[in-house]
């Protein structure tokens, strides 16, 4: 069953239901493409390799790509089909078989399939996809419960320990493992597909970090016993990874070593437990995944520069509008002053030629005093002004309000 881990869709070529009457000795040569086969109802037999492959109620068989082999149907009856492409690294070389409870269960996701095919939507492929990885995935879990056994009856102390004593509130993994008599990272992997209730291919494909802040420790056994520690497509391909990353290099135990991909960053290490004296020593990988949270770190940075970036921009441009202002209100000013200083200097310059008019003795001196005082009490209306409008702007002069008409 490993190849079925191995198994990436390209393309689906068709998909149909068979109607097949009772019939014997059908050959069938060089299969174009792999197919995955019902039985809705009827009993189909596949001969191959010498061997006998039944398709039945019961029974889901994946047929090779390239596979020559004779058949026969010995109950009439339905038979949906799906073909199917893979990339090469999908290649059985016998035919796959799945046992199941019932296959009518899996006849919806079929027919969501066929639907999608003959409607042909923009996301024909991507929603097809999901729909047959998620047929794979309850295939492969009711294989794991069915064909496990020995796994289970490994943990069958711990889990009988773990039924008389579910309250206790000190039970903890290494205490399950210990009445396994196994190690706890032993204990974690082979209990993976018996406690964890999500998809092996998540039904939503849903990859998103959960506890970014908080990582937990992954065991990752490096023999084919157990497979991957991860029942999601992120962490399967992740733990992949990882392996192939393992295999070419020597791992001296108990040391760190780091391993990065796109979006992830891991920390792991080679550890090697002995067990008893007729069994070889545990190994497995212990690594942590610390790529969610160096990207959270990295956003809130960004997120932090794009604050600065606002608020500088922000200030920018209020100390833009500021010095715009303070720049008028300093020629406004100035133009005050220049305004006030012509009104001042007209009366002074007709006081001063009166007086150097009678000085000089060419000035009638009660016409030209009568003009002095004239100019005088202009020149103090002016200054009177002046002071009004500076307790006006420094909010010390009290206004009188009163209508007008304008037309008078």
């Amino acid at each position: 069953m490993e190849s079925i881990e191995k198994l990436v869709v390209t393309a689906f070529a068709d998909v149909l239901t068979v109607v097949n009457p009772r019939f014997e000795g059908r050959r069938r040569v060089n299969r174009r493409a792999h197919a995955l086969c019902f039985a809705k109802s009827g009993k189909m037999i596949y001969y191959h390799n010498g061997k006998t492959f039944v398709s039945d109620r019961n029974h889901v068989l994946i047929l090779p790509k390239g596979a020559t082999y004779d058949s026969s149907c010995v109950e009439a009856g339905e038979f949906p089909i799906i073909n199917f492409y893979t990339t090469d690294a999908f290649a059985p070389k016998e035919f796959i078989s799945f046992d199941t409870t019932s296959t009518e269960a899996y006849m919806a996701e079929f027919q969501k399939i066929e639907k999608v095919s003959l409607i042909k939507p923009p996301n024909e492929f991507l929603s097809n996809m999901k729909t047959f990885y998620g047929i794979l995935n309850r295939l492969y879990k009711e294989y794991l419960h069915a064909s496990e056994g020995k796994s289970y009856d490994v943990i069958k102390p711990a889990v009988h320990y773990l039924e008389d004593h579910f309250t206790d509130p000190d039970l903890t993994n290494r205490l399950l493992a210990e009445k396994a008599l196994i190690s706890e990272a032993e204990y974690q992997n082979r209990t993976i597909p018996y406690t964890d209730d999500e998809s092996f291919f998540d039904d939503g494909w849903n990859d998103t970090e959960e506890h970014f802040l908080t990582p937990n420790i992954v065991f990752l056994e490096l023999d084919s016993a157990n497979q991957s520690s991860g029942w999601n497509r992120d962490a399967y391909r992740l733990e992949k990874k990882l392996l192939e990353y393992c295999k070419g290099r020597e791992l001296s135990l108990n040391q760190c070593y780091t391993f990065k991909t796109d979006r992830h960053h891991l920390i792991f290490m080679s550890v090697q437990e002995e067990q008893d004296d007729w069994e070889k020593p545990y190994a497995y990988i212990m690594y942590i995944d610390i790529g969610p949270i160096t990207r959270y770190i990295v956003t809130l940075n960004w997120a932090f520069f794009g604050v600065l970036l606002a608020i500088s921009s922000v200030m920018c441009l209020l100390g833009f509008r500021f010095g715009r202002d303070i720049e008028k209100e300093a020629e406004r000013q100035q133009t005050f002053f220049q305004n006030a200083s012509h009104e001042l200097k007209t009366p002074l310059m007709a006081i001063q030629g009166y007086a150097e008019g009678i000085q000089a003795g060419v000035m009638d001196t009660d016409s030209a005093a009568e003009v002095i005082l004239a100019e005088s009490d202009r020149m103090t209306e002016l200054v009177e002004e002046l002071l009004d409008i500076s307790k006006i702007d420094m909010g010390r002069q009290q206004l009188a309000l009163s209508e007008t008409d304008i037309r008078e």
